[in-house]
Formats: C-alpha cells, sequence, structure tokens
C-alpha cells in the first residue's frame, strides 16, 4: 500500500499519465485528419498522411507544452530554442512515420485499405520515441508541480 502512495506522489508518474493522455489525444488528432483527408475527401495517401502528422505535431507541442511538461520559457530566446527542439525531433518522427506509410503501401505495395492499420502500428513506435525525445531533449529542465 506504501508503495501505492509513493508511486501516487511521484511527478514522475503524474507526467506520465499525462504524456499518455495528450499522446491518445494527439494521435486522435492524426487519425482523424488522416481519415477525414484520405476517406471522405479521397486526397491520396501520402498527402492526407503528411498534412494529418504536421497537425498532430502541432497540437502537440502546445498541449505538451502546457499540460505535460508545463514548461515556462524566461525570454523569447528561451521560447525559440524550445520550439526549435521540439519541431526538429517531430521532424525527425515525422519522416520515420511518413516513410514507414510510403515504404509499406508505395515500394512494398501493401493495399492501401490497410493503411489505418498500419498508421496504428507506426503511431505505437513514434509515441515512444516522442517521449524520448521530449523528456531527454527538450523539456529536460523542466520542473512541473503536480
Amino acid at each position: 500500500m506504501n508503495k501505492i502512495r509513493v508511486l501516487l506522489q511521484s511527478e514522475k508518474f503524474w507526467k506520465l499519465v499525462r504524456y499518455v493522455f495528450i499522446g491518445g489525444c494527439t494521435t486522435l488528432v492524426n487519425f482523424l485528419v488522416y481519415s477525414i483527408l484520405f476517406y471522405l475527401l479521397d486526397i491520396e495517401m501520402n498527402i492526407s498522411n503528411t498534412v494529418a502528422v504536421i497537425s498532430a505535431i502541432i497540437f502537440a507541442y502546445v498541449a505538451n507544452k502546457l499540460f505535460v511538461f508545463r514548461s515556462r520559457c524566461g525570454s523569447v530566446k528561451g521560447l525559440v530554442r524550445e520550439m526549435t527542439t521540439f519541431f526538429s525531433a517531430r521532424a525527425l518522427t515525422m519522416v520515420i512515420e511518413i516513410g514507414s506509410l510510403m515504404l509499406i503501401h508505395t515500394v512494398i505495395g501493401v493495399d492501401e485499405k490497410y493503411s489505418i492499420i498500419t498508421k496504428a502500428v507506426v503511431s505505437i513506435v513514434v509515441l515512444l520515441l516522442n517521449y524520448i525525445f521530449s523528456q531527454l531533449i527538450v523539456f529536460k529542465n523542466q520542473r512541473s508541480p503536480r
């Protein structure tokens, strides 16, 4: 019982809970934009995926900054550094996500009707990488009260 109490009082635990929740919301933004563009508007898969990922990245920056890491920059220079680092890290995982779908469906030739499944599997890897980059690089010096 004491271990559970210690866990529930741990900032690292609550930061992870917030990250998983915001990560789920970010994934929802990604999948909703993708589904609307690809399935409803019949926009090409790679274009739909690129727009969806960019939309999710913008949402993720704001949500992670405000709710997960509760980041406060003391200067414009600090904000620019934080944004540049965040968007650079997300650009890397965006290349992984877009490249994976393009490789699987365009190069290998798996039918695009399965792209939502492929996107879900790739999203798990991307979510883990994004947490690592955010925790260790982007928001590494942030101390956030629960």
